[in-house]
């Protein structure tokens, strides 16, 4: 059975510098003084993916609770227990602990990715597990995103969407200038 717990600050830090420096592209892997900064204002959850009470993995998402969003940041499953179904399951129970959130995903533009075929099969997997394509795609430092939603949002529209984005981009590029030039949200 699958449960989520949340993790201290503290935990996440010893989780990013043990787990998430292999799990993601350098790229990818926000500085951990920002993810701090993030959970210390509250828009940030750090979770512990548990299968039957014993840890086997991570989610830490951004909230947009105005719009009712909530980005699924990073994800992963420990190498030791991947394919056990815990994605699967993990993305069903992120669902019922944000009943009144749509989840966003991220998921690298395989075209572009230094890895394709890891992209696709990333990609391949939030659709089999219920993920919907937004119509959106997205720039983040360097990085192109196709982006995806579990659930439904109030607003499914592109413009909604792409709305979300930038709000939730703003926590963590909050200089206005420097988002423009790091990220673009487009459909």
């Amino acid at each position: 059975m699958i449960t989520l717990e949340r993790m201290s600050a503290e935990e996440m830090a010893a989780l990013y510098e043990s787990r998430m420096r292999s799990d993601f592209p350098p790229a990818e892997l926000k500085p951990l003084k920002k993810l701090l900064a993030l959970t210390k204002q509250g828009v940030y959850d750090n979770l512990r993916i548990l299968l039957n009470g014993e840890e086997a993995g991570y989610a830490l998402l951004l909230r947009e609770d105005k719009m009712g969003y909530v980005l699924l940041d990073y994800f992963a499953t420990f190498s030791e227990k991947r394919n056990l179904g815990i994605g699967k399951d993990a993305l069903k129970a992120l669902q019922a602990f944000y009943p009144k959130h749509c989840i966003l995903l991220e998921s690298e533009f395989p075209a572009d990715a230094p890895k394709p075929e890891m992209a696709a099969r990333r990609l391949g997997f939030y659709h089999r597990n219920g993920a919907k394509d937004t119509g959106v795609e997205s720039w983040i430092f360097g990085v192109h995103f196709v982006n995806l939603q579990l659930g439904d949002a109030k607003d499914e529209s592109k413009e909604s969407v792409c709305a979300a984005l930038e709000s939730i981009y703003a926590y963590i590029v909050p200089n206005e200038q420097e988002r423009k030039e790091q990220i673009r949200i487009g459909k």
